[in-house]
C-alpha cells in the first residue's frame, strides 16, 4: 500500500521524503512541503521527478535493505521500466491535457486552482488506496463540493471523463484498468497546480 504523508505531520518519515515500512507492506511518500499556516490551501508540491525518484528508492527497499550497488542498480531498472511506460502513456494523456487547457482558458485562476485541486484529491485517493476500497473510485454526482469545484466549471466534466470517471446513474465510477494512466495524471496535476 502507498500513502501520502501528511505534510503537517511528517514525523514518521522525517527528515526524508519517503519511507518503506515492513519491506513494502506500506510505502509513505511526502508529496507536498508544509502547508502555510496563514492559509489552508494546498502546499507546494515537490517536483514530480523528486517524488518519482523517492518512490523508486522505497520500492527498491522491498528487495534490498542496504544502500549498495545492487540497490542502486535496482532503482535504475525501476526508473527505466517507468520511462518505457511513460512513453506508452503519453498518447493516452492527450484528452486530459486538452481538458486541463480548457479549464485554464475558460475560468479565472482561483476557479482553475479549485478545480485542479479537487481533481488532484480524487486521483490521489484512487492511486494511494487499494482498488478493493471502491469508495475512492466512486463519487456521488450530487455532491455539492464536486458540483461547485468540477461539474459546474467549464471543462471540469471533460477532465473528469479524461481521468476515466464514467457517469453511472447517480455517481461517477473509476474503473480499475485506469491505474497506470492515473499516475501520469497525478504527475500532470502536480505540475499544473504548481504553475498557478
Amino acid at each position: 500500500m502507498c500513502r501520502e504523508v501528511d505534510p503537517n505531520n511528517s514525523a514518521v518519515c522525517e527528515p526524508v521524503l519517503g519511507c518503506n515500512l515492513n519491506r513494502g507492506e506500506e510505502i509513505r511518500l511526502q508529496l507536498r512541503s508544509l502547508r502555510s499556516q496563514s492559509n489552508g490551501r494546498f502546499a507546494n508540491f515537490y517536483p514530480f521527478e523528486k517524488i518519482r525518484t523517492t518512490l523508486f528508492h522505497e520500492l527498491a527497499h522491498n528487495e534490498i535493505i542496504d544502500h549498495n550497488d545492487a540497490f542502486y542498480e535496482l532503482m535504475r531498472q525501476l526508473a527505466e521500466e517507468a520511462d518505457r511506460v511513460d512513453l506508452e502513456m503519453r498518447g493516452r494523456m492527450d484528452p486530459f491535457l486538452d481538458a486541463v487547457a480548457m479549464v485554464r482558458a475558460r475560468n479565472q485562476p482561483a476557479t482553475t486552482l479549485a478545480c485542479l485541486s479537487a481533481l488532484f484529491v480524487l486521483v490521489k485517493n484512487a492511486v494511494f488506496t487499494p482498488s478493493s476500497e471502491v469508495k475512492y473510485r466512486r463519487v456521488p454526482a450530487r455532491s455539492q463540493r464536486l458540483r461547485e469545484t468540477v461539474l459546474d466549471v467549464p471543462g471540469g466534466r471533460a477532465c473528469l471523463a479524461a481521468i476515466g470517471f464514467e457517469p453511472v446513474r447517480d455517481e461517477f465510477i473509476l474503473h480499475d484498468d485506469q491505474d497506470l494512466l492515473l499516475f501520469g495524471i497525478l504527475h500532470e496535476l502536480i505540475e499544473q497546480i504548481n504553475v498557478r
